[in-house]
């Protein structure tokens, strides 16, 4: 019942304006060929009769319109969803700290490959699940979320939080960091990414919004530029992030919801900056009745959740 589909959201880091310049510099070479073209058939008497014009065939159609919000109410029948979700594959190397960073890093030599994060047994650590149609239930939790710098990595690696509760950053390090958020999606209004500057063993903290609720962060630290973190914003409470493989929701009303499962590129690598690719999004259903319902998955090496 898998179905793996690149998300929207999702852009690949270290990506340059190069290939844009070109496209538009093509497209603008396109449009002057067209104008003298039309032009000399116009001199030559040649020139075919305008086209009628139309409207698009979208200008009548009237805008879906959004989600209902979602409203709290307590759930008293409500049952847990958990979550297993394995690797099938070989673990990841680590990835070598420039030795010019160490001191910044309070000696490590080496930070772990983010795009894969095991527990003993085989377990993923990171991946998101959520129930993606869920418009009523539990109140969302407003405390808030606290992500660390701790030897140069972003702690937790990947973070979920209710959106516009307070996001508490913290230094464990001998240096300063930086935290940028860069919100993903079409629905971005535009303004300049959150940054904030910790000095070492600092705290700050920054302030989400409501409006962020259903969008991905993609966190990163400028002075250290192979630093990598996540963040996603819910408005519900229906969400967990598997550690040692295991992400439990609770209370969730009876009915049947689709499980989403998020997990970052399994094909990231280290440069001047942080590349992935396409994240893991894959999309389950769940009948939640009378009692507790398990799903166990596998995260495979090719990219696919089964």
């Amino acid at each position: 019942m898998a179905a793996r589909s690149v998300m929207a959201a999702t852009s690949r880091a270290g990506r340059t304006l190069g290939l844009g310049a070109a496209l538009a510099a093509a497209a603008l070479a396109g449009c002057r060929s067209g104008e003298r073209s039309r032009s000399t058939e116009g001199r030559t008497g040649n020139a075919p009769a305008p086209a009628p014009v139309s409207a698009p065939a979208s200008a009548s159609a009237v805008a879906p319109p959004p989600p209902p919000a979602y409203r709290p109410r307590s759930v008293p029948d409500g049952h847990a969803v958990e979550l297993r979700l394995t690797y099938a594959g070989k673990p990841r190397a680590p990835w070598p700290v420039p030795a010019a960073y160490a001191p910044h890093c309070a000696g490590a030599s080496e930070v772990p490959d983010p795009s894969l994060e095991l527990g003993p047994h085989g377990g993923v650590t990171g991946a998101v699940v959520w129930l993606d149609d869920v418009r009523e239930g539990e109140p969302l939790d407003a405390a808030p979320a606290v992500q660390d710098e701790e030897r140069c990595a972003f702690v937790p690696h990947v973070l979920a939080m209710g959106a516009g509760a307070p996001l508490r950053l913290t230094n464990g390090d001998p240096a300063n960091h930086a935290v940028r958020l860069e919100l993903l999606g079409a629905s971005d209004d535009g303004s300049a990414p959150p940054v904030k500057v910790l000095a070492a063993h600092g705290e700050d903290s920054i302030a989400t919004r409501p409006a962020w609720a259903g969008r991905v962060a993609r966190v990163t630290c400028p002075i250290h530029p192979w630093m990598l973190g996540w963040i996603h914003f819910f408005d519900h409470p229906y969400f967990a992030v598997t550690k040692d493989g295991v992400a439990r929701i609770e209370k969730v009303p009876p009915g049947t919801w689709h499980l989403r499962v998020w997990h970052e590129a399994l094909d990231a690598r280290q440069g001047d900056t942080v590349a992935e690719g396409p994240p893991i999004d894959a999309r389950f259903e769940v009948k939640v009745g009378a009692h507790d319902v398990t799903r166990a998955l596998t995260l495979r090496a090719d990219g696919s959740i089964r």
